[in-house]
């Protein structure tokens, strides 16, 4: 007859196999899976654990979204990132101080997060924005997104959640949450990166940026306006003009900036507007000078 305790030492794998094998005796590290196969199939089930990240840009949608988190129109979401080019809208920074400041008092972690100043380097010689390469050739290739919203955006993700600078993340799959709304659909796409998915939770609810509007209006709180870099090659001329009589002093080192950056790359003119004109100079109520060249990618806001 077996003595009582005889199987003691039998396991049963984790798997979920139900196969058993002799465990180890003694005080060694014990075995909890038949075999390595059965380990990484009991790793691939274990469900990563979800982190929700509002892609904060100031504008409309995005502020909206923090907003309606707290508020709980939106799920909960586990921290807010505003990734600041140095060179932003002014009254984007008035945003920013506003609404941060709300987020504290309301218990939402939200931060901040800037690697230089985009004017400065750009005058520095260190190009990275798509300028216009003389009339109609073209323009230089998009890095800023990539150099000061994408790249810092991911690494603070990281050093949030303690993950590694570098390398696959298994341990976490983060939700970003992006700002578009229904009549933005065309922004809509898919995170190039395995541990980060994009979501759209404006567009999930059927807000548009009207609606936005509204939403912020009902509870009181400042409405934001068009979030971007003062010198974006972006801008349409109604924002260009609309800088040059309402914000001269932007106005002024956007063209600055133009005017400094002409020939600042060997066998290219560089030009802040599509017209291949220096931005002091061009007249923005000409039906035939309009700069139609809008950005769609999203890609500033992630």
């Amino acid at each position: 007859m077996a003595k009582t305790g005889q199987f003691n030492h039998w396991q049963t794998c984790l798997c979920g196999c139900n196969e058993k094998f002799e465990q180890n005796k003694g005080r060694g590290r014990k075995k909890l899976y038949l075999n390595d196969t059965h380990k990484k199939r009991y790793l691939r089930k274990v469900e990563s654990k979800q982190v929700n990240v509002i892609s904060w840009g100031l504008g409309l949608q995005s502020t909206t979204m923090c907003v309606m988190s707290v508020f709980g129109d939106l799920p909960p979401v586990d921290f807010v990132i505003f990734c600041d080019t140095g060179w932003e809208r002014g009254y984007s920074y008035d945003i920013l101080k506003f609404y941060s400041k709300w987020m504290d008092d309301h218990d939402l972690a939200n931060y901040t997060v800037k690697t230089s100043n985009i004017r400065h380097d750009m005058l520095t010689g260190n190009i990275s924005m798509p300028l216009y390469n003389g009339n109609g050739k073209g323009m230089l290739k998009r890095q800023c997104t990539g150099k000061y919203k994408i790249v810092p955006f991911r690494q603070k993700i990281r050093e949030l959640l303690g993950l590694s600078h570098k390398g696959p993340v298994k341990t976490h799959v983060v939700n970003v949450c992006l700002g578009i709304t229904t009549d933005e659909i065309e922004r809509i796409a898919p995170s190039d990166s395995q541990w980060l998915k994009n979501t759209f939770p404006l567009v999930d609810i059927g807000m548009s940026r009207a609606d936005c509007t509204e939403y912020l209006k009902s509870k009181g709180l400042p409405i934001p306006g068009k979030s971007s870099c003062v010198g974006c090659q972006y801008h349409d001329d109604f924002h260009w003009h609309d800088m040059r009589l309402n914000s001269p002093l932007e106005f002024g080192e956007a063209c600055y900036l133009d005017d400094n950056i002409r020939y600042i790359q060997p066998g290219y003119t560089l030009y802040l507007h599509s017209s291949g004109i220096p931005l002091s100079q061009v007249d923005f109520n000409k039906d035939d000078n309009t700069n139609n060249a809008p950005c769609v990618a999203g890609g500033c806001f992630l």
